[in-house]
């Protein structure tokens, strides 16, 4: 009598389809939700008002992005050295911080070391005062990123300024733009508007630091020295209408995308997928076992990922890969081959088993053996 195929066999064919959408849609889905890879920075800048007959002798602006290791905000630091040669003013000045801050304002200012309140404003288009920059540079030094800001709060203060020199300082936290394009670390962007400052009577120098996390790549238009983690600057006079700045997680020399791993690993993996077909051929077609297809998969993955481990990348952390999500992408990648061989086998064991039935019951049952046996003469009676 000829069995039919069993159903375990039609069982192993549907998961052996499933692992193969598995496998194909993790790492797509690992990237689905990825939004638009930018993100607006806050629109930051030289104060404006009512200074036309004060002076700035010397300007110190310092930006603190080691945040920028957590995807923190970013802390601004600017300190105005002020001469009035006049008789005494009251000046009103207008600052443009810290106004994507979640957790509450940050803006602080102090006006000869005593503090100076301020009132908040929310802007829902930027002065003509500030025009941020459209590009920040990019880290190959050879072309540039889009940067785009959005408006926010203004603050408003005023202060009394006798004749003499006087020491203006402000400080607040500012949310950094972002460019966080799949396969790729976050670059992250500042922008502080200089334009203003030429509203003053006069602008003597500018000094200019940044200061990064510990091995970053980071680049500064207009252009700055590089001293270990800190980018510095001295400008005679306002240098530019902005200043822009990229940066992003290191690269160092074992640091490369998936592509490029990938790439130079091809060899290997073409091995290890010929290892996997061979094996899965030898020993699941004469052990008939449909259990053995499964860990099959794994003669490709396992393998992979400890290379993987080994000689790839160091992910970066989620907070400056794209969404962070790399690794899912990477599983997917290696689990993608392995699914393809448990399917490609199933469907061939199914195959034959199909056909196997279908000649069985188009041939009937087997004609029934001839009686040999001799023959017993009935009593008699």
């Amino acid at each position: 009598m000829t069995v039919p195929p069993r159903a375990g066999t039609r069982s192993l064919g549907t998961l052996a389809v499933t692992a193969v959408i598995v496998a194909t849609c993790w790492p797509l889905a690992a990237l689905a939700d990825a939004a638009s890879p930018w993100t607006a920075g806050d629109a930051i800048g030289e104060p404006t008002g009512a200074v036309a007959h004060i002076a700035i002798t010397h300007e110190d602006l310092s930006f603190d992005l080691r945040p920028l290791a957590d995807a923190s905000p970013v802390q601004v630091h600017m300190t105005y050295f002020l001469r009035n040669d006049a008789a005494s003013t009251s000046a009103e000045l207008v600052f443009l911080a810290d106004h994507a801050v979640a957790s509450g304002s940050t803006f602080t200012v102090t006006f000869d070391d005593a503090p100076v309140a301020a009132m908040a404003t929310t802007l829902t288009v930027l002065p003509d005062a500030w025009k941020p920059p459209t590009t920040t540079p990019a880290l190959d030094g050879i072309s540039s990123i889009h940067y785009s800001a959005i408006p926010g709060t203004a603050f408003r203060f005023t202060v009394t300024i006798a004749p003499g020199a006087h020491r203006l300082s402000v400080a607040y936290a500012v949310q950094p733009g972002r460019m966080a394009a799949p396969q790729t670390t976050t670059i992250w962007q500042v922008a502080y508007i200089l334009a203003p400052a030429r509203q003053w009577e006069s602008f003597g120098d500018l000094s200019v630091q940044a200061q990064l996390p510990a091995g970053w790549r980071a680049r500064a238009i207009p252009a700055m020295d590089r001293n270990r983690d800190t980018l510095a600057g001295h400008f005679v006079g306002v240098p530019a209408d902005s200043i822009a700045i990229s940066s992003s997680f290191p690269f160092d020399a074992h640091v490369q995308s998936i592509p490029e791993w990938m790439w130079s690993q091809w060899p290997l993996f073409t091995g290890m997928l010929l290892i996997t077909i061979v094996g899965a051929a030898a020993l699941s077609w004469p052990i008939g076992r449909r259990w053995v297809l499964i860990p099959l998969g794994g003669w490709w993955a396992a393998p992979a990922a400890w290379v993987w481990m080994g000689t790839a990348y160091i992910t970066p952390p989620a907070t400056q890969y794209s969404t962070g999500k790399c690794g899912f992408v990477a599983a997917g990648c290696l689990l993608m081959p392995g699914a393809v061989i448990i399917a490609t086998i199933a469907a061939g064991r199914r195959r034959r088993r199909d056909s196997a039935f279908d000649r069985g019951r188009c041939m009937g049952p087997p004609p029934s053996a001839p009686d040999l046996s001799p023959s017993t003469p009935a009593p008699s009676s």
